[in-house]
């Protein structure tokens, strides 16, 4: 759809389609420009940006809000897997050279265990993301997701951390 026609077809909506527009409009996949035409619009229909601001509908707060704890639910995730990836590799060099294990120099042993409590402590604050984001859409993600995403996640996390990803990009099309 050219920009025209978007134009036009804005032009035609009714002010309770606009104020949804103004305010959802990252949802419905509008870039900025589109929005500042329908900020415009809205202003020539007698409501300028200062009353949308006292009414709420200039931005969507709780969707910004569902943005951030996605973004921190990224990061999380991914350093959880950056520390899951460095414990499998010891692991895996334990299990190739296991009579290393004694000769292993002790600073490769805390960096073992640091690393696997990093993983630890960035799996449960991805966890802890996920489920205030579910809490968002209505979701309760009980005492068997906490379980299954510890079980899973701590054994299948190269798996499961796509798979949540995936899932949080669907739920995120489910805020309002």
């Amino acid at each position: 759809m050219s920009l025209i026609d978007l134009k036009d077809r804005l032009d035609r909506l009714e002010t309770d389609k606009l104020l949804d527009i103004s305010k959802n409009y990252k949802q419905y996949g509008y870039d900025n420009e589109t929005r500042n035409y329908v900020l415009s619009l809205l202003k020539d229909r007698g409501m300028p940006v200062e009353d949308l601001l006292l009414t709420g509908n200039f931005e969507n707060k709780t969707y910004e809000h569902a943005v951030h704890l996605f973004d921190v639910f990224k990061r999380n995730s991914s350093i959880a897997l950056f520390f899951y990836m460095v414990v499998l590799v010891f692991k895996l060099s334990i299990i190739v050279h296991f009579s290393l294990w004694e000769s292993y120099p002790i600073i490769l042993l805390i960096f073992y265990c640091s690393s696997v409590a990093s993983y630890l402590v960035f799996l449960i604050k991805s966890f802890l993301n996920q489920s205030d984001l579910y809490k968002m859409t209505g979701d309760n993600y009980g005492t068997e997701g906490v379980i299954a995403y510890l079980l899973g996640g701590v054994a299948f996390y190269c798996i499961t951390y796509f798979y949540f990803l995936k899932q949080m990009k669907e739920k995120m099309k489910l805020i309002k």
